[in-house]
């Protein structure tokens, strides 16, 4: 598993290497945390599938410095950027502060729905524009998006050229359910982890996903 460890954490991190937060991590994935058997599956060997962990700070210098990390190493199409130093919901906000100042990031909507402030944040990725994921340890996340520390997750690389797919995204939108899985799975192993997908995650949520837990909203702020 790569870690690329690019800043030091806050005190209460400090003792955690970048390698056992990057671990614990995806630990959440590996037990489909986030209601993705892809996700779950991918996380047993992500290196195998181009998806990267770095262990920042809120810093928009370091930010940038990942980014173009990943999005100039062939081998990774997907990153993963873990903030174990923020661990408040106001923490959270000064970091969506800190990435719509930081190129290639920006909000793309911060609307108010049903009690919450659900913020897009998208990255420009070549030609591509890139939807965030945001996760972190806080109990007023939905659930698949409830993990031990702050992170966005987030695709880098052009979507793969499927000749099959359950359902076709926009054009010129890549997300993480664009990864790929380079013929591991048969089409009959892919409609069962799709469907599994779609199953566990209402399961967890007790409903489809809505505008706060979908994949179009990165965090989902409380009121």
């Amino acid at each position: 598993m790569h870690a690329t460890k690019l800043a030091s954490t806050s005190q209460s991190s400090a003792k955690l290497a970048a390698s056992e937060i990057t671990e614990r991590q995806m630990e959440f994935y590996r037990r489909n945390g986030a209601g993705c058997a892809f996700a779950a599956a991918a996380a047993k060997n992500p290196e195998r599938y181009g998806w990267r962990q770095y262990v920042l700070a809120p810093d928009s210098s370091q930010i940038n410095c990942a980014f173009q990390d990943a999005i100039g190493c062939p081998e990774v199409s997907t990153a993963s950027f873990i903030f174990p130093s923020v661990n408040t919901l106001d923490g959270v906000v000064e970091l969506i502060n800190v990435l719509s100042t930081t190129d290639p990031f920006f909000i793309e909507s911060d609307e108010y729905i049903d009690g919450y402030r659900c913020i897009a944040i998208r990255a420009k990725a070549g030609q591509a524009l890139s939807w965030i994921s945001g996760f972190g340890p806080f109990d007023d996340f939905p659930i698949t998006r409830r993990s031990p520390f702050v992170e966005i997750a987030f695709r880098v690389k052009p979507r793969p050229p499927y000749k099959l797919f359950m359902k076709k995204s926009p054009d010129g939108i890549i997300h993480l359910a664009d990864l790929d899985f380079l013929g591991d799975l048969s089409w009959a192993a892919f409609q069962t982890l799709w469907h599994a997908s779609i199953r566990r995650t209402a399961e967890m949520l007790g409903h489809s996903p809505d505008r706060k837990s979908a994949a179009k909203t990165t965090f989902a702020l409380p009121l």
